[in-house]
């Protein structure tokens, strides 16, 4: 049996080429990291500007055939991308882009076995059907302009389809392989039945991350995170011999001054910790030391983010961007903290269980 398994894994191998793909894979995620930089630290960079305009222009275009079906006066300025309504001015930025998941919509088609015309198809198929959907987003925000507030709930309704079209594309993707699926299950030892609760908790733990941003950000439970986290920093940076003094959600003194915003605090990144260790298999006692523990450490490492942002800043004459921007070099490893988390939950709980 152990035999039969070998020849066909070999097959499978030979068939898709996966050393080749982890390679491959492996080159798209620096390629997209190394690119998100770049624009971020040249957003005017003329490649990416023009993308950036034709993008906009298409969304304003097709924002206003849609908002013929409703009463109202609206002015769609292209030279500017914006949209004026009678009570506000709409900016057509990369917030109605929904760059992050046709990026991971672009890795997923890359590194798949597909022909490369199929890839390009399906591709421009996922960027056709994420062109609807924020179009009408933005045309719900023209329509309700108090709504572009990332503590509005209908604000956070209308990000939840952008996460719920990705794992409905990536699900239906990967079906087309049935041969490469059974091979990674059965070396894995996933069950069908597995796979499926997966995909359906991941869909409800989506829709409950942005109803959790909705009652963070309109209770004291946010307010409390960032008095604590501010706080805890202030009291390490005064250690440091600053003398520093906390002023609201400003730490301040005569070097520099640092303000921390909602997204800073952590809950987005401690959110999806808890919710890939809950949609993973492995044992709930387990989850219930691994999941707290690891919240304290994101939070002690968010901590000490933001006292080496603030040692840095003060020690840079005040000056918050540098050759790169100093919230992005302290940030990175936050995040890969949490992924080798993620890898160490996989590899202690789930597959050494399976063995």
């Amino acid at each position: 049996m152990r035999r039969r398994f070998k020849v066909k894994e070999k097959n499978i191998l030979q068939k898709y080429n996966l050393n080749k793909s982890k390679i491959i894979t492996g080159l798209l995620i620096i390629i997209l990291g190394v690119s998100a930089l770049y624009i971020k630290q040249n957003p005017e960079g003329s490649v990416y500007r023009f993308l950036s305009n034709t993008y906009s222009h298409i969304l304003i275009f097709g924002s206003s055939m849609f908002l013929k079906l409703f009463s109202g006066n609206y002015t769609f300025d292209y030279a500017q991308n914006t949209i004026i309504s009678a009570a506000k001015i709409i900016k057509v930025n990369t917030f109605f882009y929904s760059l992050n998941q046709i990026a991971l919509c672009f890795l997923i088609v890359f590194i798949s076995p597909s022909p490369y015309r199929k890839k390009i198809l399906y591709f421009v198929a996922a960027i056709f059907i994420y062109t609807l959907y924020n179009t009408f987003r933005l045309s719900i925000h023209i329509i309700y302009p108090d709504t572009v507030y990332t503590k509005n709930i209908l604000f956070n309704f209308l990000l939840i389809p952008q996460w719920l079209i990705l794992i409905a594309l990536t699900y239906y993707y990967w079906q087309k392989f049935p041969d490469l699926i059974n091979y990674i299950f059965k070396k894995y030892k996933i069950k069908h039945a597995e796979y499926r609760n997966f995909v359906i908790k991941l869909s409800i733990v989506t829709v409950f991350y942005y109803l959790m941003i909705i009652i963070v950000y309109n209770t004291r439970l946010g307010r409390y995170l960032v008095e604590g986290i501010l706080g805890a920093s202030n009291y390490f940076i005064n250690l440091l011999a600053y003398d520093t003094v906390l002023i609201g959600r400003i730490i301040r003194s005569q070097e520099a001054a640092l303000y921390m915003d909602d997204s800073c605090v952590g809950i987005n990144l401690m959110y999806l910790f808890v919710a890939f260790i809950f949609l993973l298999p492995g044992s709930f006692k387990h989850k219930l030391w691994f999941i707290p523990a690891g919240l304290f450490a994101i939070i002690a490492y968010n901590i000490l983010r933001i006292v080496l942002i603030y040692v840095s800043i003060a020690n840079n004459d005040g000056k918050y961007v540098l050759p790169i921007e100093i919230h992005d070099v302290f940030t990175y490893p936050v995040l890969a903290f949490t992924f080798y988390m993620w890898t160490l939950w996989i590899n202690k709980f789930v597959i050494e269980k399976k063995r």
